[in-house]
């Protein structure tokens, strides 16, 4: 078998299993496997004719089968809970959130979350409802746990635990760009979360079984180690910051419970591979390692590396990049020991196929695809681009192609995850290289010492404290920076191929020497025209699925409003990520009912990310405002016409809030409907007739639909209405035939216009 039948071999496999996300089929088969194997059968009918030097009809059905097995494998190894999940009492029960008692086994440290309490992964073994007065049930299944930090005393991987609590299960994204925390779960192998109210440790003498026993004593051991040098690197370190970074930096983020504002800024700046065990750390460490050895055989220092690199990949935890890097890492000691230079790129795909070939779903994990990619950047595109730079000195040539190469052929992938660049990213890595280097360095020999002499260890790594603190405020000082993260918005799926199928040309064709500025412009082009164009055409307003009040996203011909900011959560989480994906930098102007303590904070969680440039005030009187990022705050005049850019709007009502609006030639209805009275005051205002009725609350608006005639009804609680909507709305149609559409807000909703609104 030829290198030529092996790259084509794996490359259907990959696609078959980045098809597998695909889950409709026909005929009960996913149209994934479908596609691969017709596009086998074609080219087995067709391009042996025309490319007699490849592969002949036999082999094209190969590669078309092993791509639609790749497909089948990949879902049949993707996580799912048995009928023992602890997860099946939600069906069991026909409820959402369950109380019950748990028993299990702790499998990971607790970390700090960003709402300040703690969460840790259980291995379930035995269960049952806390209505249920009988013995637990056995039980399996992980369960995500949140408890307080006080609770989260003193727990640790391995040990015995009696939870009571709540059991939840997880909510899939349910808007656009929104955390999809149902998916990360299940991805993790978790089916539901769980909230403690109270938490006791098991007698010793429980037994959860051999292979959990095996697994928490592993865990146990590996964590004891972990702790000794994070507790010795803290002791002398006058910042826990300092010492949570340099820990990090050498055992990675899931190795060690970094501040959630130290990993958000280091991601922000471009730097979150530096606290991701990866590549350039097995790389220093095997560099120690060979210089340390060099007076012994190549046979001996590969064990001896071997060694170092697959207990640094448990400390570190399994995790794709340090995967990778390790497997590439053994696979040099081994070429050395037979005097075998090796070809980079095939040990990067071979080693990505071996990973894939036993946890298929990392394709779909973040850190794998961004680990291949980067290192994929400095195979090829590292050297050629480092020799352009022949005019300057080796060293510097080199600084600067590394962190360029990483990051173009990343950053396809982080658009179409984030729709977000972190703008000065290459220069904040150049400059900060050295520090990198010397915290990496130095860490790692620190940690060495602390395992033997914790205080040893917590005296050598004092002098860190320097550049560690200088790290962190060049990452600060990057962050304050006007535009430090631009929203691109997310591109799609074909611009995602369309880019690295350039990307793939320009590497193929690397002698012709203008290609890659022609590459370079058609790139940017790619990125930047088709959302530019649909956003100056179009007219999208967007009702976000949002826990309190309704948050509305008005986009038209590059104008961008936003109506409500929705809770803290609900910005984290729904409402930022929603409109970096959707492109946008700045918002034109946004409407807030009212402006007391809590609202100003939220406000300026938004403006902190997107600058704002006015907020209008629905209420009365507003005093005392203390905003930042917004350059203006001014009133809607009550039961008058306002105009706010595009849109003409009008407050009919204070209490509740009843607000009209228009764009284009289409008019809106907002409003709160929670009590018979609001009913009452709905009832009593002469409301306009309109095309879109939004209401939130628990009380259906039946009058309010009755005075507005909308052809459109968004609410939280649309079941009774949807079951006789003829008998509210004579002419009830869908949206798709051109009127009347009843939606529920609890998923997310919008309408597109590209001539202003139809």
């Amino acid at each position: 078998m030829t290198a030529t039948h092996s790259v084509l071999y794996i490359c259907a496999y990959f696609l078959g299993l980045l098809l597998s996300a695909y889950k409709w089929g026909i005929f009960g088969l996913p149209i994934g496997a479908i596609a691969l194997l017709g596009a086998g059968c074609l080219a087995a009918l067709i391009v042996p004719r025309y490319w007699r030097m490849g592969l002949n009809y036999r082999e094209w059905l190969i590669v078309g089968l092993i791509g639609c097995v790749a497909v089948f494998y990949c879902e049949v190894r993707s996580p799912k809970p048995d009928a023992s999940d602890i997860s099946q009492f939600f069906t069991e029960l026909n409820q959402a959130a369950v109380p019950v008692v748990v028993e299990g086994q702790v499998a990971s440290a607790p970390r700090q979350t960003r709402s300040q309490n703690k969460q840790f992964w259980l291995q379930v073994v035995n269960a049952k409802p806390t209505s249920d007065s009988g013995e637990l049930d056995s039980k399996s299944g992980r369960l995500y746990v949140t408890l307080s930090a006080q609770q989260a005393n003193d727990l640790k991987p391995g040990q015995g635990v009696r939870l009571m609590g709540t059991l939840y299960a997880p909510k899939a994204a349910t808007s656009p760009g929104s955390f999809d925390f149902k998916q990360y779960l299940e991805r993790q192998g978790c089916f539901a979360g769980f909230r403690v109210k109270e938490i006791g440790n098991l007698e010793a003498g429980w037994n959860p079984g051999l292979w959990l026993s095996m697994q928490g004593r592993i865990s146990y051991g590996l964590w004891r180690i972990r702790e000794r040098v994070n507790t010795a690197f803290a002791k002398h370190l006058g910042n826990t910051n300092h010492a949570a970074l340099i820990s990090g930096m050498i055992l990675g983020r899931k190795a060690v419970d970094l501040p959630p504002d130290i990993s958000d800024a280091f991601t922000q700046a471009g730097m979150a591979h530096t606290l991701a065990a990866s590549g350039f750390h097995v790389s220093l460490l095997l560099g120690m390692v060979l210089w340390f050895t060099r007076s012994l055989l190549p046979s001996q220092q590969a064990g001896i590396g071997v060694s170092i690199l697959l207990g640094y990949i448990a400390l570190t935890g399994i995790q794709p990049s340090i995967m990778r890097a390790g497997l590439m890492g053994i696979g040099a000691l081994v070429g050395r020991v037979y005097d075998q230079k090796l070809q980079p790129v095939g040990v990067l795909v071979v080693v990505a196929f071996l990973l894939l070939l036993i946890n298929p779903p990392w394709i779909f994990h973040l850190g794998f695809q961004l680990s291949f990619l980067a290192t994929l950047g400095l195979l090829v595109t590292a050297p050629p681009l480092t020799k352009a730079l022949d005019w300057l000195p080796s060293s510097v040539a080199t600084a600067i192609a590394i962190p360029i190469s990483a990051y173009l052929w990343t950053l396809p992938v982080q658009l179409f995850s984030f729709g977000t660049v972190s703008t000065y990213s290459i220069f904040v890595n150049l400059l900060t290289t050295p520090l990198v280097i010397i915290l990496s360095l130095g860490g790692m020999m620190c940690a060495a010492i602390a395992l033997i002499s914790p205080d040893l260890g917590s005296w050598a790594v004092w002098p860190l404290q320097f550049p560690a603190g200088w790290l962190i405020h060049a990452v600060e000082k990057a962050n304050a920076l006007p535009g430090s993260v631009y929203a691109v918005g997310q591109i799609a799926t074909y611009q995602l191929i369309l880019l690295y199928g350039l990307y793939g040309w320009v590497w193929w064709k690397s002698k012709w020497q203008v290609l890659p500025w022609l590459a370079g412009g058609m790139a940017i082009a790619l990125m930047f025209i088709p959302g530019r164009l649909s956003a100056a055409t179009q007219s999208p307003i967007t009702f976000l699925n949002t826990v309190d009040e309704p948050v509305v996203v008005i986009q038209h011909r590059g104008e961008v409003g936003l109506i409500h900011s929705g809770s803290e959560a609900d910005i984290q989480f729904t409402v930022l990520p929603f409109l970096k994906k959707q492109g946008v930098n700045r918002i034109d102007w946004a409407i807030a009912n009212q402006m007391h303590g809590k609202d100003q904070e939220r406000w300026n969680q938004i403006a902190d990310t997107i600058p704002i440039t006015d907020v209008w005030i629905s209420e009365p009187t507003f005093a005392q405002i203390v905003l930042h990022g917004i350059k203006q705050v001014k009133p809607i005049n009550y039961q008058q016409t306002t105009s706010i850019g595009s849109l003409n709007i009008t407050v009919l009502n204070q209490e509740p809030k009843v607000m009209s609006f228009s764009l284009g030639d289409r008019t809106w209805l907002m409003f709160q409907s929670d009590s018979p009275g609001d009913q009452q005051t709905l009832s009593a205002l002469d409301l306009p007739q309109v095309d879109v009725l939004q209401w939130a609350g628990n009380v259906l608006p039946t009058a309010a639909v009755t005075a507005a005639q909308p052809m459109t009804v968004i609410g939280e609680h649309l079941a009774e209405f949807t079951q006789e909507p003829s008998s509210l709305i004579p002419n009830s149609f869908s949206l798709e035939n051109g009127a009347v559409q009843w939606n529920s807000r609890r998923k997310p909703y919008q309408v597109v216009s590209s001539t202003g609104f139809d």
